[in-house]
């Protein structure tokens, strides 16, 4: 029930951000191939076997000018941890909240580069331990995770027009600053996306 709540309130969130002006604002949808890992903050090249996901939601876009916008996304996200012997699923909906700057507001109006940088907030929807053996039982997670994470999210996107409408290229990286687990405060959420989608 709790998660409901949740759920419900980042979807307020989202409509309540897309009637700030309606006419200014335009809506899509996207996903993406993750890699996802779990491994302290300043950990860079000792973590654990990365672990394939994906990413799927809906954004509404608000450009205040040629250069600036802000953008609210609802994702289902898929994070965790793999190794040989037991794959660590983490699934999320997750809320960020991006500002970001177009490189190309003068050298052309069609095509846009856009830098994009903004805090997260994740509900957890399920946890699980599975094990690769067939032989030893999977293990729920949930009691040993905490139910919402926050995090920042930061990358690139290449929008592409088609008449009124754009096709939507994007890489980013995601960092949860607060943990997961609730025994460990160490190891984090990290992954990284290479998504494409459609604005109108």
């Amino acid at each position: 029930m709790k998660m409901i709540k949740k759920i419900t309130m980042a979807l307020s969130m989202l409509l309540a951000y897309s009637q700030m002006n309606a006419q200014g604002i335009t809506y899509g949808f996207q996903t993406s191939a993750n890699i996802a890992v779990q491994s302290p903050i300043g950990d860079i090249y000792n973590n654990d076997d990365f672990k394939a996901g994906f990413n799927v939601g809906v954004f509404g876009n608000y450009n205040f000018n040629k250069a600036f916008g802000l953008q609210t996304e609802l994702n289902y996200m898929q994070n965790g941890s793999q190794t040989e012997i037991v794959k660590n699923s983490y699934n999320y909906i997750s809320v960020p909240v991006l500002v970001s700057y177009n490189l190309l507001q003068k050298a052309n109006e069609n095509w846009r580069i856009n830098l994009y940088v903004g805090p997260y907030v994740s509900f957890l929807l399920n946890a699980e331990r599975k094990y690769s053996d067939n032989e030893t039982s999977n293990m729920d997670l949930v009691d040993n995770t905490n139910i919402t994470e926050l995090g920042v999210v930061y990358g690139f996107s290449v929008k592409h027009p088609i008449q009124n409408h754009y096709v939507v290229l994007n890489l980013r990286f995601g960092l949860g600053l607060t943990p997961y687990d609730v025994e460990n405060s160490d190891p984090k959420n990290k992954h990284i996306g290479i998504g494409i989608g459609y604005e109108f």
